[in-house]
């Protein structure tokens, strides 16, 4: 008989995923945004510090950056009816897993009289939990306060913000030296689910709302609830950067960075005694974690070989990610008077890698208004094969049986290596007339995806996507306003063969090897994200204010 379970587990294992986006919903700024990613070789913004540390080297003078996005996430998610899998054994990272994902077990199989209850639950074609679910998070920033001790009064995307300060050879008054100091947050999407068929009454007390006719509260009855309810997280980069120009033909620049992560989220977990899924033996865990500033780094180059021609790339390194929070209880069902779990809120810890992000491209300059780029862009998640959790504090007891402690669990992911190919370019129309004053851009990004169709569930979404971006830059007097808007299309994909299921505690104390598959269906998805950023050239500035007052008409 298994002693084990894993309900705070399953929380901080999709938290882990959460942090690992693909993961990120688009670049960092509002420049690159634009030109649909397509800005590696020589980012002309603070935000080179992300993309290509090097090209810093390219910006002589003072400037500041002040960037933000709105990420609307469209997803829904339509679920399939559970199916019988036979056991598939893995190697993965030195451990061996057997994946069991049956359909729900027959009572009668096991000495117990079958119930109507249990034919119209669990019967094929009339599964409870098949349907349709939509993201419904908000874009706007009120929302994600819920991150620094807000309540769950709704979801909304964390919205992409950062600021750079960039200081180049004229204020240093050191030939080729650039340094810059930075935060930003690359753009992450949230989830929100519930139930569709719910309706809600403004006018009662949000207590009661949403509850139905049973009593269940319908934000945490969805069929996406076992694997994910909601999730907000927000990951902040703090960097400091050095460029330096070697000559005319050739620039290197590193970064250290120092790296804070935040996360919330909600997840049900069956407590049916069957290991099966239950509508009304539901438990709904949360965790609001944090990972404080880990450390680490990037490099790059730039290089001008030949007029008119530009070629740069750079280097993140990977991370070893340790996140840590408490673990609560926010929903139990109606039909789990006999069951308790002890301890929370408990803390929680979840390890995992972060990939390495390598990028490369070149750029074609004709004169200043005009310029094209290709870029090629590998993110190693491959390294991510499993994920450890391990939770402290926390037992779970049913029926006056002795609380059962939490072991470390260790899943698997299997995730693979994702490729982007990213063209875009700027063009300055009124160059003849009235140079650097107006730019237009636009650019086109073919990303695959990380995540297997075997291991895809609401927890995170990613799929093979198509990015179309455009903006615009107006310039006056060192003052220039950038203005984006990127839309990703996500092919749509259907799977039948998941190997993510329903975390049954009971199911595990009882030897029930019947959790429920939870991944099948179909995902289909799309976001929007609408960016706008300043930046301040303080020297231009400065250089037009301080030149000498036109000589005096003389008669």
């Amino acid at each position: 008989m298994k002693r084990r379970t894993a309900i705070a587990a399953l929380s901080l294992l999709l938290a882990a995923r959460a942090w690992a986006g693909g993961f990120y919903q688009s670049e960092i700024g509002a420049r690159a945004i634009g030109r649909g990613g397509a800005d590696v070789v020589n980012p002309a913004d603070g935000y080179a510090m992300w993309r290509n540390p090097a090209a810093l080297a390219n910006q002589p003078g003072l400037s500041l950056d002040l960037d933000s996005a709105l990420i609307w996430f469209n997803l829904q998610f339509d679920r399939s009816a559970p199916f019988e899998l036979q056991d598939q054994t893995r190697d993965i990272g030195g451990y061996r897993f057997i994946m069991r994902k049956h359909q729900p077990v027959d009572p009668s199989d096991i000495g117990l009289e079958p119930t109507d209850d249990w034919r119209r639950t669990f019967e094929i074609g009339k599964y409870p939990s098949q349907g349709s679910v939509q993201n419904h998070a908000s874009p706007f920033v009120a929302a994600c306060s819920g991150l620094f001790g807000g309540g769950f009064d709704g979801y909304g995307h964390c919205p992409a913000v950062g600021a750079t300060l960039v200081a180049g050879e004229r204020l240093l008054h050191v030939r080729g030296l650039t340094l810059a100091l930075g935060g930003y947050g690359p753009p992450g999407g949230s989830y929100w689910f519930w139930d569709e068929s719910a309706a809600s009454d403004p006018s009662l007390p949000e207590a009661e709302r949403y509850l139905d006719p049973q009593g269940r509260d319908r934000r945490f009855t969805g069929p996406q609830r076992y694997a994910l309810i909601d999730r907000d997280t927000l990951e902040a980069f703090y960097q400091l950067s050095a460029a330096y120009r070697i000559n005319r033909y050739l620039a290197v620049g590193f970064g250290l960075q120092a790296i804070e992560s935040f996360m919330r989220m909600r997840v049900a977990v069956s407590a049916d005694t069957y290991g099966t899924e239950d509508i009304n033996k539901d438990v709904v865990v949360s965790i609001n974690a944090r990972q404080a500033y880990l450390p680490n780094a990037n490099v790059g180059f730039w290089s001008n070989p030949i007029w008119g021609l530009e070629l740069g790339g750079s280097y993140q390194l990977p991370r070893r990610v340790e996140g840590r929070g408490p673990v609560t209880v926010d929903y139990m069902a109606p039909g789990l008077s006999d069951f308790e779990v002890v301890g929370t809120p408990g803390q929680a810890t979840v390890r995992f890698v972060m990939p390495a992000i390598a990028r490369i491209g070149a750029l074609y300059r004709w004169r200043p208004w005009f310029d094209v780029e290709a870029d090629l862009v590998i993110e190693q998640w491959s390294s991510w094969q499993t994920t450890r959790i391990a939770v402290e504090g926390v037992a779970m007891g049913v029926g006056g049986l002795d609380p059962i402690p939490f072991a470390p669990v260790f899943q698997p992911r299997h995730y693979q290596d994702s490729y982007s190919v990213r063209l875009g370019g700027d063009v300055d129309p009124l160059a003849a007339w009235w140079p650097g004053h107006l730019t237009l851009r636009a650019g086109y990004q073919f990303e695959t995806s990380a995540i297997p169709a075997e291991t895809l569930d609401t927890s995170l979404v990613d799929a093979p996507k198509h990015i179309l971006g455009c903006g615009l830059e107006l310039g006056y007097l060192g003052l220039r306003l950038v203005v984006a808007y990127q839309h990703s299309f996500l092919e749509e994909v259907t799977v039948d063969n998941t190997l993510i299921a329903a975390i049954a505690p009971l199911g595990d104390i009882f030897g029930y090897e019947t959790r429920t598959a939870v991944g099948n269906g179909t995902y289909r998805a799309s976001f929007d994200v609408l960016a706008v950023g300043l930046r301040f050239d303080f020297d231009q500035t400065w250089d037009f204010f301080t030149a000498p007052a036109p000589a005096a008409a003389t008669p």
